[in-house]
């Protein structure tokens, strides 16, 4: 029972727009999850069935949320004015307790963290991995399956970035030469560039794409 002390973090919403938001996202999620699930077994009726049932409530929370807040997606429904740029991006703090929120400035953790973004087993390397195998998958449900995960690790790459970025972007040229960074600032400044904790630079040596979809799904399995 190694785990028997575990206790779940849990997002509480600060206000109504952020609860219809969770909700949305918590529906988001199950569609998602059962879209790869039946990227691999199409013909199973039951989870179909529950793929459509979430589907629709997903686009009934949808609408009632864009209805009181404003779009969620670019194609999202506004009204007599463009409101796309009003909600915040999720590298900005001011978004509340679903964006990336970070407060404290760490010098440190940004560069240990960074590789998580560019490094051999980061996520930046996982969206390509991913995103080129698919091509060699031998049927439409292995293609599918890939191009999927493969969006996924895009939204890891900007949860990292975002961490990174607020927890540098208040440092002093000093402070980040004291951290070891002076070099990456004289290279990218306060931008997020993808490199390890050493510095070294994301190459495309870091994954496999080899053609064979068996010998492919085995280096995914490794890297995970």
């Amino acid at each position: 029972e190694p785990y028997k002390n575990l206790s779940y973090f849990r997002l509480n919403p600060m206000n109504e727009k952020e609860k219809d938001l969770f909700n949305v996202m918590a529906l988001s999620f199950a569609v998602n999850d059962l879209n790869l699930y039946l990227d691999l077994h199409p013909d199973n009726k039951e989870i179909f069935h529950s793929f459509k049932k979430y589907n629709e409530d997903l686009e009934n929370a949808t609408k009632d949320y864009e209805k009181n807040y404003g779009p969620l997606e670019i194609t999202g429904k506004m009204g007599s004015k463009y409101t796309w740029i009003d909600s915040p991006w999720p590298w900005d703090s001011k978004g509340g307790s679903m964006y990336v929120n970070i407060k404290k400035k760490d010098l440190r953790m940004a560069k240990y963290l960074i590789t998580q973004f560019g490094g051999a087993n980061g996520e930046l390397g996982a969206a390509m991995r991913y995103f080129s195998q698919k091509f060699s998958m031998p049927d439409d449900y292995g293609k599918s399956l890939l191009n999927d995960i493969a969006t996924e690790e895009l939204g890891h790459c900007e949860m990292i970035a975002s961490m990174v970025h607020q927890l540098t972007k208040n440092a002093s040229l000093k402070e980040l030469e004291n951290a070891g960074l002076g070099s990456y600032f004289t290279d990218h400044g306060k931008g997020i560039y993808p490199i390890d904790a050493s510095g070294v630079p994301f190459t495309v040596s870091y994954f496999a794409v080899t053609g064979d979809p068996i010998a492919d799904i085995v280096e995914d399995m490794a890297a995970e």
